[in-house]
């Protein structure tokens, strides 16, 4: 089983998550902020990562860095709000505000584009 790591200070936008990787029989962990997250990832070594720009205590590029770090072979969404540019080194970005079912069908196209790319 893939595992997920979703770091969002947003507990409608971890739950969203959890769904969207339950649809794709992923095992999903939450953090609510980058120190945690970041702590989270070194210790799980997640597939992917699902992280928001914006999370309390280490956030934006600083945190993409720290997690592309830790985790190397992790592919990564990352989640910011309208404005924001993708940072390097990520696979995907999400814009806020998204209304959940927008944000689930986003979350479980990319995790599965994720999953297909680890499969071939």
């Amino acid at each position: 089983m893939q595992r997920v790591l979703v770091i969002d200070d947003s507990c409608l936008a971890r739950a969203t998550a959890q769904i969207a990787c339950s649809h794709l029989q992923w095992e999903c962990f939450e953090a609510r902020d980058g120190v945690s997250g970041k702590r989270m990832a070194e210790e799980l070594q997640p597939d992917a990562i699902v992280v928001s720009l914006h999370v309390p205590a280490l956030c934006g590029a600083g945190l993409v860095g720290a997690l592309k770090a830790a985790c190397p072979d992790a592919r990564m969404i990352v989640i910011g709000s309208r404005g924001d540019e993708q940072p390097l080194g990520t696979d995907r970005m999400l814009s806020r505000p998204a209304a959940p079912a927008d944000l689930a069908r986003s979350l479980v196209e990319g995790l599965a584009v994720i999953a297909g790319q680890r499969a071939a």
